[in-house]
């Protein structure tokens, strides 16, 4: 069984951006998107979180669960795993799946690809939170 698309479309990636401070002798590293981030909200709602939609006419219910998270490297490289449970019909599963791609960051938007699938963005807040808005406000920490 395949997921609904919105729960697939939860794969997604981040950017690196490393900037130094100018004065005196000392370096300051800028904050840096690199890190894992947690999901800790989807449209407000802390996990676990349902939807219910239907499939061929049945009633389906996704739970957004933990583990779910984003792992940003400095080579561009995104780790995403995703657990949901599914509810449908007779079935009753939980699925922990791990998507892999890039990211690249633009001022604070962070566009995610991974290869066969359609690329979406995020905002990050520029210290330790990424927002994703699609079908619902997904919320992530490191």
């Amino acid at each position: 069984m395949h997921p609904p698309r919105s729960s697939r479309r939860l794969v997604i990636g981040a950017a690196v951006l490393v900037s130094l401070a100018c004065g005196g002798d000392s370096i300051t590293a800028a904050p840096s998107v690199n890190g894992t981030y947690s999901l800790q909200s989807v449209n407000g709602a802390a996990l676990p979180v349902t939807f219910t939609d239907s499939l061929d006419g049945l009633p389906v219910q996704v739970t957004f669960m933990s583990p779910t998270t984003i792992t940003l490297s400095g080579t561009n490289s995104v780790r995403i795993i995703t657990t949901v449970r599914f509810v449908f019909g007779s079935i009753n599963e939980v699925q922990t799946d791990t998507g892999t791609g890039t990211y690249a960051l633009n001022g604070q938007q962070v566009t995610f690809s991974q290869p066969g699938s359609t690329s979406f963005t995020a905002a990050w807040n520029g210290s330790d939170m990424l927002t994703i808005n699609d079908d619902g406000i997904f919320v992530f920490r490191k």
